[in-house]
């Protein structure tokens, strides 16, 4: 499977046994369901998959709980795969890079943060 992402953009550095160890841990990251193309490093990488293996053990009940530290909206009806989808979502957001984070508001119809810039001659007021 082409993954798309680049050795050199995730910082894989070293020789030998260390490089061979960090293209090992994205290939297990990927296998996990982390997108691994859209980070810059291994070690977010590595911090999504452990987030996205530690809601897998997670309960309904437990899942219910985090949304609801979230902040985010807890609905009766919802299955575990509605709530291990929203969560995944969750972490994948808090954790991807700035420019991967404005294309996904642009998927969903969001302002990103350029769009929420103010105007040059409001920015000059506040200065």
């Amino acid at each position: 499977k082409e993954w798309g992402y680049s050795p050199a953009k995730m910082g894989i550095k070293g020789t030998g046994d260390e490089r061979r160890g960090q293209l090992l841990e994205l290939l297990i990251c990927g296998l996990n369901g982390v997108p691994v193309e859209r980070f810059d490093s291994v070690d977010a990488v590595s911090s999504t998959a452990q987030q996205y293996i530690a809601l897998h053990a997670m309960t309904v009940d437990q899942m219910k709980e985090q949304c609801k530290e979230w902040h985010m909206p807890q609905h009766i009806k919802l299955k575990r795969e509605d709530y291990l989808g929203r969560l995944q979502f969750a972490i994948l957001w808090w954790e991807m890079p700035m420019r991967e984070l404005e294309k996904e508001c642009k998927e969903w119809g969001l302002p990103s943060i350029s769009d929420l810039s103010l105007p040059k001659d409001e920015e000059e007021k506040r200065g």
